[in-house]
């Protein structure tokens, strides 16, 4: 099959479908670098949706596809495993090079992509009867300079817009490899210099955008979700409701909440304190959508809630835990009987200091509210807690040692006096 054929056939099976795409949500499907014990079901899907593709696409009747199936399926698989051995080994030996010789970067992800297309163009030639004395034939400026140009062309796309859904994802690695194959022929065509060089890079730069973006229209939205709720059998606070759409994250979802139900958790128990009608509190839903950290005040499943706030950047995942912990803890605060006085107070005072507003939902509820700042102030509570607690052993135990040590000061400056 021609290369775009391949591109959008096997290679799409083989790559996108393969074991770690399957189940690692979120992550780009190709890695030039998959390890080769996940090669076998990618191999396997990749013949099928090449044999698929060729049969259907190609307009053939049903009973052409169903006479042939077997024989073409199996010829499409024995090739595709040859292609990913080759590949899976070609991949593994430049990466042991480049890291013995320290290459890293920039530098050793472009040693990588170029070594790797002609180390498999190499260990092709030697395992073909025709070729098996011709190792090096084909292994030339047009062959070097089409992987250059495929690597340096994915990385500007790369940097002007990365696919977020996984269709977009699976739709710019197919653009990039149609790109490198429209690429591949331009500077077979024209020969290898400047000009056709740039145009090559563009090219598949070019295609890799198109393709990323068509997947996206039709991949949606990547989010996740999950939900702080109260476990009464427990009598503590759990992670509920973990949901994710699109090749949104329930891991990082998870993460979320389970930080807020920590941080309330840590609260509750220095308190000593006993939750009055823990279910009518604001526990609030933590998740993502995209690269943003959003908040729900309620949740229930996928989809569910109204989000409320949004974070974003390096420390988004910190404000919205900081913004959900705020607002549960004010929600708490009156429905918490018993326990130590003194931390109670020193959270009622922590809280009033962060001149925040909880009822608003939105960012900026918290106002200076610190989780950190917060855990050091009940620690100052339980502190003064057990001070008062044993007050006047302490009093006469300081008094004590105050009067035994200035005993010794004026010993000691009598003793440099006479000196």
């Amino acid at each position: 099959a021609s290369r775009p054929a391949y591109a959008a056939r096997g290679w799409l099976g083989s790559t996108c479908l393969s074991p770690r795409s399957l189940q690692t949500p979120g992550i780009t499907c190709v890695s030039a670098a998959q390890p080769l014990s996940k090669r076998p079901l990618s191999t396997v899907l990749g013949a099928a949706g090449e044999f698929i593709s060729q049969s259907v696409f190609s307009s053939e009747t049903s009973t052409r596809i169903l006479s042939k199936g077997a024989e073409s399926f199996g010829e499409s698989l024995v090739q595709n495993i040859k292609g990913a051995g080759v590949g899976a080994l070609s991949s593994y030996l430049v990466a042991e090079v480049t890291s013995a010789i320290g290459l890293d970067g920039f530098a050793g992800e472009a040693a990588n992509s170029v070594g790797s297309a002609v180390v498999s163009k190499i260990i092709n030639n030697l395992t073909d009867g025709d070729t098996a004395t011709k190792a090096f034939s084909g292994v030339d400026t047009t062959l070097i300079a089409s992987a250059a140009a495929s690597f340096l062309g994915g990385k500007l796309a790369s940097a002007i817009s990365t696919p977020e859904s996984i269709g977009g994802q699976i739709g710019a690695q197919v653009g990039a490899a149609y790109g490198s194959w429209v690429a591949g022929n331009l500077i077979a065509a024209s020969g290898f210099n400047p000009a056709t060089f740039v145009a090559a890079v563009v090219i598949v730069a070019f295609w890799q955008l198109v393709g990323g973006l068509i997947g996206s229209i039709f991949g949606g939205t990547p989010r996740s979700g999950a939900d702080v709720v109260w476990d009464p059998r427990a009598a503590t606070f759990a992670v509920s409701n973990v949901w994710a759409r699109k090749g949104g994250s329930q891991e990082a979802a998870r993460n979320l909440a389970s930080a807020v139900s920590t941080n309330l958790s840590a609260v509750l128990g220095a308190s000593g304190s006993v939750l009055l009608d823990p279910q009518g509190i604001q526990y609030g839903s933590y998740g993502m959508v995209k690269r943003e950290y959003v908040y729900r005040p309620q949740g229930g499943g996928s989809d569910q809630g109204q989000i409320t706030a949004r974070f974003s950047g390096q420390n988004g995942a910190q404000a919205l835990v900081t913004h959900g912990t705020y607002i549960a803890l004010n929600s708490m605060l009156g429905k918490m009987s018993g326990g130590n006085i003194f931390v109670k107070r020193a959270i009622s005072g922590n809280i009033a200091l962060s001149s925040g507003n909880p009822s608003i939902n939105s960012a900026g509820a918290a106002g200076k509210f610190d989780v950190n700042a917060l855990l050091g102030d009940v620690s100052i509570g339980r502190d003064y807690s057990t001070y008062f607690a044993n007050r006047a052993s302490i009093n006469y135990l300081r008094v004590g040692f105050e009067t035994h040590a200035e005993r010794a000061s004026r010993r000691i400056m009598s003793m440099a006096a006479a000196a």
